[in-house]
């Protein structure tokens, strides 16, 4: 009985990761486009919400950022885990790995708008805020052209991947220390 409802998982999660990209991509799109729209209805008078974009930026990321953490916690020895984890966690790694680029890549697109926004909304104000999002953005976007890189090329590390997802999070985390 164990091993059917085993087979049977691993073949939705093989249909899941074969189907999975372009599934989330337009799950993902359109839930963002239907938030936006109710956050902020459009008038004569719209422009964006600034704000909106940052959290559902930052919503993105996280969901991106789970499967960085997963891996982590998996690979590391110091953690004596159990092999019931172990396995749960695999299992997790493969149901997130789908949507692990699709939510960076969505969540790079709004950190962009929510910089925009800032810009042509308050104009050009070079202080501590805009010089933090200024620096969590670059990273970020090296980041993405890292991971990018890492499905194209199996010469990349990994452990590069890592310090620039790092360096990403204490910039974010000054930001919002700042904003907040």
């Amino acid at each position: 009985m164990n091993t059917k409802w085993n087979e049977k998982m691993e073949r939705t999660v093989i249909k899941l990761e074969n189907y999975g990209n372009s599934i989330a991509l337009y799950i993902l799109l359109i839930s963002l486009m239907a938030s936006i729209l109710s956050l902020s209805l459009p008038t004569f008078d719209w422009s964006p919400n600034q704000k909106a974009f940052g959290v559902f930026a930052l919503f993105f990321i996280g969901l991106s950022a789970l499967h960085g953490v997963m891996w982590w916690i998996l690979t590391r020895e110091f953690l004596k885990l159990s092999p019931e984890i172990k396995r749960f966690l695999s299992s997790a790694i493969r149901l997130v790995r789908p949507v692990h680029m699709m939510t960076g890549m969505l969540g790079l697109g709004l950190v962009l708008l929510h910089g925009l926004s800032f810009i042509t909304g308050n104009g050009f104000d070079w202080n501590g805020v805009t010089a933090t999002g200024t620096l969590a953005f670059v990273a970020l976007f090296l980041l993405a052209l890292d991971g990018i890189g890492l499905m194209m090329s199996p010469f990349l590390s990994r452990a590069i991947h890592r310090w620039i997802a790092g360096s990403f999070l204490a910039f974010l985390v000054v930001h919002l220390w700042i904003v907040l």
